[in-house]
């Protein structure tokens, strides 16, 4: 603090000295401006050392005030970039572990002591787990008889001939639940060269402020990945 104000102190008297030379230097141009105009050239004198001098504090202190308001900008931008690059690159993980899952599940392969179901599962959750929450990883199933019914509706007699199935209208219940779908899969992982339909879905959330409140529901979207694969004749 000592050495900070004896270096202060001799920056001012550096300063004062300079005035006074630039005062006396100008006063000594005319002598006519000697009696009436000396006021008037130490002021200017003094101005001018403070635009040269005195001003530099004030530019460094605006340089403050700037770096205060560009900054929440920076970053926020700075995390928007983050958490984008880590959403994209979770819906990259979780496509991987869903096309795995999918090679692994047309095989009929079962761990031992477990069940299809699970053995799918588990792949994907140890793949996708590395990145997000495995717990609220949901992986579903239908199979289908061909290629050529796949996400077909159930067929139906139309009577009326509008295209659309009517209360009262009679259908086959291909997927055998009761009840009429628009989607003819049935739940599960199928027979022998069925085809089957996987779709993983993940509930991805972000954080940073205000970006959250323009992307998805409140700050979350739901990351998906589909594979459809022929089983093999096991």
């Amino acid at each position: 603090m000592i050495v900070f104000r004896e270096q202060r102190n001799s920056k001012q008297k550096r300063g004062l000295h300079k005035i006074l030379i630039i005062a006396l230097e100008s006063y000594e141009v005319s002598d006519f401006k000697r009696s009436a105009n000396i006021d008037r050239v130490i002021g200017e004198a003094v101005m001018g050392w403070l635009k040269t001098e005195g001003f530099r504090a004030s530019e460094e202190g605006a340089t403050a005030v700037e770096f205060a308001i560009i900054a929440p900008v920076l970053i926020f931008v700075t995390f928007a970039i983050v958490e984008s690059g880590l959403a994209f690159g979770a819906d990259i993980v979780l496509k991987e572990a869903t096309y795995d899952a999918a090679r692994l599940g047309r095989t009929g392969f079962v761990t031992e002591e477990s069940t299809q179901d699970a053995t799918v599962k588990e792949r994907v959750k140890s793949m996708a787990g590395v990145i997000m929450d495995a717990d609220k990883i949901v992986v579903t199933s239908l199979s289908y008889k061909s290629f050529d019914t796949l996400k077909k509706p159930e067929p139906f007699i139309d009577k009326n001939g509008n295209d659309i199935r009517d209360d009262g209208e009679n259908y086959t219940d291909v997927n055998g639940n009761g009840k009429y779908d628009l989607d003819q899969g049935a739940s599960g992982y199928g027979g022998t060269a069925q085809v089957v339909r996987y779709t993983v879905t993940y509930p991805w959330t972000f954080h940073t402020p205000f970006l959250r409140e323009i992307i998805g529901n409140d700050g979350t979207i739901e990351l998906s990945a589909t594979a459809v694969v022929q089983n093999e004749p096991y």
